[in-house]
């Protein structure tokens, strides 16, 4: 039988990147147990550029002088992020940072670093959208600041930090993510998908439940009598 060739119709491209999210974690998460994370997510139209680069490997099992199989695996992304700025106080909760009276007191000692989701919207072209939740990061140790002297042409430079994301420890999970383009029980937008956290499947389905019904369409009744 000869197989469907199936042409490439309704192809979206990417177009940009939208707003960034960032929800911190309240309580960590354990082998058996979820993190807990803020009521608050923050939503900033920050982002001039964002790079995810992954960690995956591949594995190859050979028998019979021939290859039996190949496994791939990924347990970390990391996501170098441009942007034009942040809220100082969620810099502080993203940092670790002790405040007191305004001041924020940084020292050598050995901390568990502050753990976060994070997640962003990148528009794609025929008004698709592709939306992620990354539900366990951290910011990289490392930090690398520039100053730089005002010149007579305005200009104002993006600062630059790296985040790690990494598996929850209950599920394994590395990302979530919605594209509008796919098939879909109940119609999900990114808008809808960035409200809440979406780290399981039992996530997904409170989100979904939570959705107002749609409106049936209504019939058009004539008017007029006998």
């Amino acid at each position: 039988m000869a197989q469907e060739i199936v042409k490439g119709e309704d192809v979206q491209y990417p177009i940009g990147i939208s707003d960034l999210f960032i929800c911190m974690i309240k309580t960590k998460g354990s082998s058996s147990i979820p993190p807990v994370y803020d009521t608050k997510i923050w939503r900033q139209p920050v982002i001039s550029k964002l790079k995810v680069k992954g960690n995956g490997k591949t594995v190859e099992k050979w028998a019979s002088n021939k290859l039996f199989i190949r496994v791939n695996r990924q347990t970390q992304h990391e996501l170098s992020l441009d942007y034009v700025g942040l809220p100082v106080a969620l810099l502080d909760q993203m940092r670790g940072n002790k405040v007191v009276n305004g001041v924020g007191f940084g020292t050598g000692d050995p901390i568990a670093a502050p753990e976060f989701a994070v997640g962003y919207i990148a528009p794609n072209s025929d008004g698709v959208d592709t939306a992620y939740w990354y539900p366990r990061a951290s910011l990289d140790a490392a930090v690398e600041t520039d100053y730089e002297t005002a010149k007579e042409d305005l200009e104002i430079n993006d600062v630059s930090v790296t985040i790690q994301a990494s598996t929850l420890q209950n599920n394994n999970l590395l990302w979530t993510d919605l594209n509008t383009a796919r098939a879909m029980d109940k119609a999900l937008t990114a808008e809808q998908f960035m409200s809440t956290v979406i780290a399981d499947e039992s996530d997904l389905q409170k989100l979904i439940a939570g959705l107002a019904p749609e409106t049936p369409p209504t019939t058009p009744v004539e008017s007029g009598g006998k």
